[in-house]
C-alpha cells in the first residue's frame, strides 16, 4: 500500500519539477490603479514568473521594450500614438493570459544561472514614451494616456503590496531597449522606497543610445512637456542637470548624461554596433537579416563606425568613473541580448570571441559578487572593430576564414 500511495507522489513531484523548468508567467492586470493606464485607458500590467528554491527571495524586474511615439511635430507624434493605442504596446485588452519563460526569463539552470530560480517580473510596456510622463489628452475621437511615470511608481507600489519585495534579498531591474532606458530612468527611485537592506542593482540592455553629433533635439522639450503635462520635476531620474535647460533637457533622457544620478551598481548591456540605432536613427539601410553589413556605401560605413567610436568612448569612460559597475560590449550588430537563449547564453556571442564570457556568465558573475560583498573588474568591452569579432558578425563562414587568414 506505502509503494501505491509512493508513486503517485513521485509523478506529482516530477510533475512540479517540469513546470518549474517550462513553467510560463501568468498575467497580471491592475484593475485597481486610478491614474496608471495604457494609451487607450485599458489597465497596466506584468507576467508574474514564481520563484522556487533558493531564489525565492530574489527579485528580476524586467521591462519591455518596444520603441516610442515620434514626430517632428506634437500633431505626428499623437497621430503615431493614437495608432499604437489600438495594439498591445498601447493596450493591454489583447494581451495574451501567460507568456513564454525564454532568455533570461529561462527556469534553465545552465542557460540562466543567475534567475532560473528567481521570481521574475515581466513589465508589459503600454505607455508610448519610455516610462515617463504623466499626461492625458484628447485627440481625435478618445483620450490618449501618456503615463509612464504613473505606470511605474503604480507597479512598484504594487509588487511592495502584494509580492513582499521589501523583505527580499535582491532585486534586479532590467529591460530591453525602451525597458533599457526604463531600467537607466527608474533604479534611483526604486533604491529610494525599497529597505536600504536590501540589494539592488539594475542591468539595461540595449538601452545605451548614445547622443549623435548633428541630431537637431533641440525642439524636444516642448514634446516632453506636452507628454509631462508641463511638470518635468517628474522626470526620472530625479537630479538631472539639464532639466530646465530648454536646448538641453533631451539629455536627461540620454544615459551618458545621467550616470551620476544612478546610486546603484549598474551592469550595461550593449551592441557597440546598436543594430536598431543604425537602421532607424542612421538610417543604415545596408544591414542584412542575419544582422551583417553588406553591399555599404562609403558613408554608410562612415556612420557605422561612428557609432562604434561613439558608444566605446562613453563606455570607457564610465568604466573609468564607475569601477563597481559592470559592462558587457559586443563588436557585432544587434539589439537586446537578454530575450533570446541564442543571444544570452550561446557561445557565438561572447567579449572577447571563444571566451566562454557570455550575457549570461558575466551578469551572473556580477550578480553574486553584490550577493557576496567581493569586488573584481566586470568590464567586458570587445577590443576589436567589425567584423573581427567572427562568430557573431552575421557574415557567411566562408569570409570568416578569409578574416581570420588575412589576421593571421
Amino acid at each position: 500500500m506505502k509503494a501505491l500511495l509512493f508513486w503517485p507522489f513521485l509523478l506529482c513531484f516530477i510533475a512540479i519539477a517540469n513546470c518549474q523548468q517550462d513553467g510560463k508567467g501568468s498575467l497580471v492586470l491592475i484593475t485597481e490603479a486610478k491614474s496608471a493606464k495604457c494609451l487607450d485607458g485599458s489597465p497596466i500590467g506584468f507576467y508574474y514568473f514564481q520563484g522556487f528554491g533558493e531564489g525565492q527571495d530574489k527579485f528580476l524586474i524586467y521591462l519591455q521594450g518596444g520603441g516610442l511615439c515620434q514626430g517632428e511635430t506634437n500633431e505626428e507624434l499623437l497621430e503615431q500614438c493614437y495608432q499604437r493605442s489600438k495594439t498591445t504596446l498601447g493596450s493591454s485588452k489583447k494581451w495574451s493570459k501567460t507568456a513564454q519563460n525564454s532568455g533570461n526569463l529561462s527556469n534553465n539552470q545552465q542557460n540562466n544561472p543567475a534567475f532560473y530560480n528567481w521570481n521574475k517580473i515581466y513589465v508589459q510596456y503600454c505607455d508610448g514614451f519610455l516610462y515617463q510622463g504623466s499626461a492625458s489628452i484628447p485627440y481625435k475621437n478618445t483620450t490618449l494616456h501618456f503615463k509612464g511615470y504613473d505606470n511605474m511608481v503604480e507597479i512598484f507600489n504594487y509588487l511592495i503590496q502584494n509580492y513582499s519585495i521589501q523583505s527580499s534579498k535582491m532585486i534586479v531591474l532590467s529591460g530591453g531597449s525602451a525597458g533599457g532606458l526604463g531600467a537607466f530612468y527608474w533604479n534611483q527611485y526604486l533604491r529610494k522606497i525599497i529597505n536600504s537592506n536590501v540589494i539592488v542593482i539594475a542591468a539595461p540592455d540595449s538601452g545605451f543610445f548614445v547622443d549623435i553629433p548633428g541630431n537637431d533635439n533641440s525642439q524636444q522639450y516642448k514634446q516632453i512637456d506636452l507628454l509631462t503635462n508641463g511638470n518635468r520635476s517628474i522626470i526620472q531620474p530625479e537630479g538631472c542637470p539639464y532639466l530646465q535647460q530648454n536646448e538641453q533637457v533631451y539629455k536627461c533622457s540620454q544615459p551618458q548624461y545621467i550616470t551620476d544620478q544612478m546610486p546603484v551598481p549598474v551592469f550595461i548591456i550593449n551592441s557597440l554596433y546598436d543594430s536598431y540605432t543604425l537602421k532607424y536613427i542612421l538610417q543604415i539601410n545596408c544591414i542584412t537579416p542575419t544582422y551583417g553589413l553588406q553591399n555599404c556605401n562609403n558613408q554608410d560605413i562612415q556612420r557605422v563606425e561612428l557609432l562604434r567610436n561613439l558608444t566605446f568612448t562613453q563606455l570607457q569612460e564610465i568604466q573609468a568613473k564607475k569601477p563597481n559597475w559592470g559592462i558587457w560590449a559586443i563588436s557585432c550588430l544587434y539589439h537586446v541580448f537578454s530575450e533570446s537563449i541564442v543571444t544570452y547564453s550561446g557561445s557565438n556571442y561572447e567579449v572577447p570571441m571563444n571566451s566562454e564570457f557570455t550575457v549570461s556568465h558575466v551578469l551572473n558573475e556580477f550578480i553574486q559578487q553584490q550577493l557576496t560583498g567581493q569586488s573584481q573588474n566586470n568590464f567586458y568591452i570587445d577590443q576589436v572593430v567589425y567584423p573581427n569579432n567572427l562568430n557573431c558578425n552575421g557574415l557567411s563562414s566562408f569570409y570568416n576564414k578569409y578574416i581570420q587568414t588575412q589576421q593571421i
